[in-house]
């Protein structure tokens, strides 16, 4: 008989929040970043982590892999790599407007940073479902952003 292996609980006690629009006219006229975050720290505070720090990037289109908050987010993880973090944001849209883009994050974050990703409109996790669905709601947010 096979055993189990165990799998290895990580405890997580702190969070980062990252919001993002992707126009200077959302920057100026909107109050999407300032809605976008008071949600995502409202969902830190549900699940009991402290905010450790907040990212905006004002502008920047998800299309993009370099962007100014989210390399700054990376290295935040990366300057307190001995910590466990729950990245926080609003829609998987948020975080990439390019299939690419989203799984290299989703990599940078997750494999390499050891990060766990909470989005509060769409359910991220590792079941064969979870991972259709994130590719699929991925898929939606590049056709949009190249509709646009």
């Amino acid at each position: 008989m096979k055993q189990k292996k165990k799998q290895e609980v990580i405890e997580y006690k702190r969070a980062v929040v990252y919001c993002r629009v992707s126009s200077d006219r959302q920057v100026k006229e909107g109050h999407g970043l300032d809605s976008q975050e008071r949600r995502c720290v409202e969902r830190a505070n549900e699940l009991k982590l402290e905010v450790a720090s907040v990212f905006r990037d004002e502008g920047v289109s998800g299309g993009l892999f370099e962007r100014p908050a989210m390399q700054a987010l990376i290295t935040f993880l990366d300057k307190h790599e001995t910590e466990n973090f729950v990245v926080i944001f609003d829609d998987t849209s948020r975080l990439a407007r390019d299939v690419y883009v989203h799984l290299k994050l989703k990599m940078q974050l997750t494999v390499e940073r050891g990060a766990k990703l909470e989005c509060l409109n769409q359910k991220i996790d590792d079941t064969e479902e979870g991972e259709f669905f994130e590719l699929l709601f991925a898929g939606k947010a590049q056709l949009d952003r190249k509709q646009n």
